[in-house]
């Protein structure tokens, strides 16, 4: 153990009323510590020389002694913008890689019973407001009821959509977990949809039927999935 101090700051009043303060160092013990200084990234706006404008960090060296700068410069941009690209010193791309985004992360094809369901959109489904969460799930368990063959959940440009496969009918349906949007409903090839952004899917019409959140739901998912 060591000695440590940590200061308290006083105040009286003697028999006489006049007030008297402080502060006092008291020690204590405690395990020893080590002092971790952090690291510091300076992060600027820049234009290359496509006069586009980026968001760079500090010149980093691909060497041993500075990889820990850049691992922590890539877990500094995703975590701030959840993605990175490596460029030169003309801020052009670095590495010539066709990257391939895909905007949904598809779980394991096989049985999906409700209570397993639930353990899955619960965490999206908090994120709306407590009034209509049970509507939500409502819709939600009506579609899995039908047994789809995969289901997958969206992220980047589909965060907070989930979407059930049904192969053998060719119907994917596209539900949100936000009350009052519409649900979507597809009968093309999922995975070259799930390339395109949700705007330009809404904005080309690409969506087989739009069906929106109020009383008529349930008849048309009904017919639907019959």
């Amino acid at each position: 153990m060591e000695t440590a101090y940590r200061q308290v700051e006083w105040h009286l009043k003697d028999w006489g009323g006049y007030e008297h303060s402080g502060i006092n160092n008291i020690a204590y013990q405690r395990y020893p510590r080590r002092v971790i200084p952090p690291p510091s990234i300076e992060l600027q706006i820049r234009n290359n020389a496509d006069g586009k404008k980026l968001c760079v960090s500090d010149k980093l060296w691909n060497e041993q002694s500075d990889h820990e700068r850049i691992k922590h410069a890539i877990n500094l941009f995703l975590e701030v913008f959840g993605e990175f690209e490596i460029l030169d010193e003309d801020l052009l791309p670095a590495f010539k890689v066709q990257a391939q985004r895909l905007n949904w992360e598809v779980l394991p094809k096989g049985s999906y019973p409700w209570k397993k369901i639930c353990k899955i959109v619960m965490p999206l489904i908090k994120q709306a407001k407590k009034d209509v969460r049970s509507l939500i799930m409502a819709r939600i368990e009506r579609i899995n009821a039908s047994g789809p063959d995969f289901i997958a959940t969206g992220k980047a440009g589909f965060h907070g959509y989930i979407i059930f496969g049904f192969e053998n009918k060719r119907i994917y349906v596209l539900e949100s977990i936000y009350f009052g949007n519409a649900t979507y409903v597809f009968d093309k090839d999922w995975e070259e949809l799930s390339q395109k952004t949700k705007a330009e899917i809404l904005n080309q019409s690409l969506q087989k039927e739009r069906i929106v959140h109020r009383e008529t739901w349930l008849g048309e998912i009904n017919r639907l999935l019959a």
